[in-house]
């Protein structure tokens, strides 16, 4: 693939996607990858991601297509990259940059995604996204509550529905209490998305999903988990929590929380290569700065939420294991 423009960045396709799991992955030694959707439930490979440019398919490198009736049925590998990193495209964009074009000081203008309004360094100077863009979403699904998600914690943490996108709405706020950032999630599919930084969102990197209640509530112990869903399921079983929004743990996520009241956090990464990865970081960056425990979710279990008894999530939390310092890797 290349970002096209006054000049060419190559950018590596097939190792960029090597990066994350595949189900029932096959095609890597050719140009095509056929696979499980990402997006959504599927038993059956019917998603492909073009590896290499194929002129007689007049397919380019990374463009990809899901035929088994996702929300977005085909698109390009800023769509699909933003979406394995879990962040916006403009990051996706910028993260590409910085890999592949180390250095490299032309116009942003001069790439076809137009990311004008992306200026290093200002991304701290954002406005606030004001809090009336959440007006149209004050309704409910009974998504988040099959989730285990209860009433109270939904309407504490502002989470809507977008009828239009049939996707519910999950506001992230920063410390001062800021609305920053909002992620859809579709209650049909696994498919979600970030505002992007032209509507106002701010760089998920740079953020914590419920960081505004350590704050306002002053609390010094808190959960920390990946995704927002298993950080409501926690608060709604009592445990005060926060999400890391993806699975990457990044130096300004770690200032977040080294600048916020909280001494001790039990991680509950989700029980995969990714979520041990994440856990890996999280101990990096922070050892030393608070108190860390773990939580080892027993065998068949992938994330908090599909520990589904309250009495076995709550033994979970209340008893997590003390990290050592002998894990964190030099």
């Amino acid at each position: 693939m290349e970002l096209n423009g006054v000049e060419d960045i190559a950018v590596n396709v097939r190792e960029e996607l090597e990066s994350f799991e595949w189900e029932q992955a096959r095609g890597w030694e050719t140009d095509k990858l056929i696979a499980c959707s990402p997006f959504r439930q599927d038993s059956t490979p019917s998603f492909y991601v073009w590896l290499e440019d194929s002129p007689v398919f007049r397919a380019k490198a990374g463009y990809w297509g899901d035929s088994g009736g996702s929300e977005y049925e085909r698109g390009d590998f800023i769509t699909l990259l933003s979406f394995l990193r879990q962040e916006t495209r403009e990051e996706t964009a910028q993260y590409l940059l910085d890999k592949y074009a180390p250095g490299w000081d032309g116009d942003f203008r001069n790439i076809e995604f137009d990311f004008t309004w992306i200026q290093a360094g200002q991304a701290g100077k954002r406005p606030p996204i004001p809090l009336s863009y959440l007006d149209p979403y004050k309704f409910r699904h009974p998504y988040l509550e099959r989730r285990g998600v209860t009433e109270r914690v939904q309407r504490a943490m502002q989470v809507g529905y977008d009828r239009d996108k049939k996707a519910v709405t999950i506001p992230w706020f920063n410390g001062r209490g800021e609305l920053v950032q909002v992620k859809r999630r579709s209650v049909t599919s696994k498919f979600f998305r970030f505002l992007s930084m032209e509507e106002g969102g701010h760089p998920v990197r740079e953020l914590l999903y419920g960081i505004d209640v350590i704050h306002r509530k002053e609390l010094d112990c808190a959960v920390i988990t990946e995704a927002e869903i298993d950080a409501l399921y926690a608060m709604s079983s009592g445990f005060p929590a926060i999400a890391v929004g993806g699975a990457k743990f990044s130096k300004e996520k770690a200032a977040l929380i080294k600048r916020s009241p909280l001494r001790k956090l039990v991680i509950a990464a989700d029980n995969d290569m990714t979520g041990q990865a994440l856990e890996e970081q999280i101990i990096k960056r922070l050892s030393g700065q608070v108190g860390l425990w773990r939580v080892r979710l027993p065998k068949g279990y992938k994330d908090l939420n599909d520990v589904k008894e309250p009495e076995a999530l709550s033994c979970l939390l209340q008893k997590p294991e003390r990290v050592s310092w002998r894990l964190v890797r030099i």
